[in-house]
């Protein structure tokens, strides 16, 4: 950020380059609104790959973001195939949707195309760079924030500064880290994670198609195809849901036990998931299901959480970069509104429809789990059984 950038007062600072981010830095900035975009990585690590639905298109014209998103190269996908309620494999197909088919994506490559979007809208986007603490000012808020420059890893030097802004928005993902700096409580509904490995794919295989999903005993998997990059050949990838305590009691978060665990699936039993190749260590990553939520009285501050910082849905549902996309169009409507003078207003209907949304969010989660009627002494689906009661 140069230094008439540092000293200048923004009208919203963004922090978190996910597509709830990037999304909202996009709107905000094509209203003409000056918005700084903060995001702590590269986008050049690895992240778990993402299965996106048939909505997504729609909110992606909306952000005129669809040529950039092509030019990704997704790999089509034609629905989900899953084994949850104990019958055979059911499809659920796209093809009688108006976009007629979904996509597999690199994420990293996803997310960054979504920020440079953002920039090209406007935002003034900075990557490695992160938030450490954000404070309350007379004219609105200060936010030290620490940047990485420098091209080689060896070579890299961090400075801290202030920046200022009129409002700011934790897109930070499901850490709700700035959100909590302010007195948002984070509640958390479960325990989830998502123990992830992929294993590269052999060029004469032939990808899946569709996103697979099957319950287990100890959980559920997933498994997704995951498109090629110019450095990274094309993958599988295979995750397995289950809790916390659970994944540590097991060993899950160690190869040997979680490749024990993907043998024990139908598909890892039957070679549908390429075990014959290699699998990379598994990663596990918070996958709870999650609201942060803001006392009334804290309405008139100038802020917002959107997409996981707000509320982070089960990734059962399938829906969460549709809700992050959804996120940043409420969240642009509401600044807008705040910047206007009616914070109150605007906020209290920002956060109560996001209450709405956990609300339901939740009834559906309880449903989908209720169709497993099997494992009844299983500790993860005893849990989601008194949930759901």
């Amino acid at each position: 950020m140069d230094p008439d950038d540092r000293k200048r007062p923004w009208d919203a600072v963004v922090v978190g380059a996910g597509p709830a981010g990037a999304a909202t830095a996009l709107r905000l900035a094509r209203r003409g609104l000056s918005v700084a975009l903060l995001e702590r990585s590269d986008f050049s690590r690895p992240r778990i790959g993402e299965s996106l639905a048939p909505g997504v298109w729609q909110r992606l014209q909306a952000l005129d973001s669809c040529a950039a998103f092509e030019a990704l190269a997704p790999a089509p996908s034609w629905g989900v195939r899953s084994q949850w309620s104990g019958e055979p494999v059911q499809q659920h197909s796209y093809m009688g949707l108006v976009h007629a088919c979904g996509w597999h994506v690199d994420r990293a490559a996803f997310d960054r195309m979504l920020a440079e979007q953002a920039a090209v809208a406007g935002a003034c986007l900075r990557l490695r760079t992160r938030a450490l603490r954000i404070h309350a000012t007379a004219s609105g808020w200060s936010l030290d924030v620490e940047t990485t420059e420098g091209a080689e890893p060896h070579a890299r030097a961090s400075r801290r500064y202030a920046v200022r802004a009129r409002c700011w928005i934790d897109a930070t993902g499901r850490s709700a880290r700035l959100a909590r700096q302010v007195g948002a409580r984070c509640m958390a509904f479960d325990r989830l994670v998502g123990i992830a490995a992929r294993c590269v794919v052999d060029g004469g295989r032939r990808m899946p198609q569709h996103l697979a999903i099957e319950a287990t005993e100890a959980g559920w998997w997933y498994f997704a195809p995951l498109p090629g990059r110019a450095s990274t050949p094309p993958a599988l990838q295979a995750v397995l849901m289950t809790d916390a305590d659970l994944c540590s009691a097991a060993g899950l978060h160690r190869r040997p036990a979680w490749q024990e665990a993907l043998q024990a699936s139908i598909r890892g039993s039957t070679g549908g998931t390429g075990s014959d190749i290699g699998w990379d260590a598994p990663r596990v990553h918070c996958a709870a299901t999650q609201r942060a939520w803001r006392h009334p009285d804290s309405w008139a501050q100038p802020w917002l959480a959107v997409g996981e910082a707000g509320l982070a849905v089960d990734p059962l549902s399938g829906s969460g970069v549709l809700r992050a996309l959804d996120s940043a169009e409420r969240a642009e409507a509401t600044i807008v509104a705040l910047l206007e003078g009616n914070r109150r207003a605007a906020i209290a209907d920002f956060e109560q429809s996001r209450d709405a949304e956990c609300e339901s969010m939740l009834r559906q989660r309880s449903a989908h789990y209720r169709d497993v009627d099997r494992w009844h002494g299983a500790p993860f689906w005893q849990r989601r059984q008194r949930c759901a009661a």
